[in-house]
């Protein structure tokens, strides 16, 4: 139960904007930051609950609500996840799409993958801790036809989550798809598949 309530907290504070030319230097900011750290969702039966970090949409939900009635302006999810379930993973997007208008979202990630990277790549703004490591976001699934069948539905449901937050679709491709390779073209400055 303990791990709960650490995932439950918010920490609030007030910070000076710096660095804006178009603020007023004393001008005040509400930040939030809250820990999603552990496995993504969490199952009952399969997960043993006194062993396993997790967090979930209910709880990001209900944290993010918690700060817009705090006048937050931004909040950080911290990212620390091996990944985890990708039920739990489209509900957790959609929780962060959905508050898109409160608030910049901006994840702080010091490890993301599977459906944490996902997660990541779906805020507004992306941070990285030293030493971050993400991506792997390949979908287990046994037998070759149902594999093929659902990541072709779980592909299509990322690049959505990728474009609402303004971010290239090929990104989502070379993160969950095995043969998918990712170039950088410092001509036009965007990411191109091979």
């Amino acid at each position: 139960m303990l791990k709960l309530f650490v995932l439950s907290t918010i920490l609030t504070c007030t910070v000076i904007a710096l660095g804006d030319s178009n603020k007023d230097p004393l001008q005040k900011e509400q930040v939030a930051v809250i820990p999603l750290k552990g496995q993504v969702g969490f199952l009952f039966g399969l997960d043993n609950p006194s062993n396993v970090e997790f967090f979930n949409a209910d709880m990001l939900n209900k944290l993010l609500v918690l700060a817009k009635k705090r006048n937050v302006t931004k909040v950080f999810l911290e990212i620390d996840s091996p990944g985890g379930y990708v039920i739990e993973r489209n509900l957790i997007c959609e929780v962060i799409q959905n508050h898109r208008d409160d608030f910049e979202i901006i994840a702080y990630v010091h490890e993301a993958f599977s459906a944490a990277s996902t997660i990541a790549m779906t805020c507004d703004t992306l941070y990285s801790a030293p030493n971050m490591s993400m991506g792997s976001a390949v979908v287990i699934i046994d037998g070759d036809a149902v594999k093929a069948k659902y990541q072709s539905a779980d592909a299509s449901k990322v690049r959505g989550f990728y474009l609402n937050a303004n971010r290239q679709t090929v990104i989502a491709d070379a993160f969950s798809l095995l043969e998918a390779e990712l170039w950088f073209n410092t001509n036009t400055s965007m990411f191109a598949s091979l």
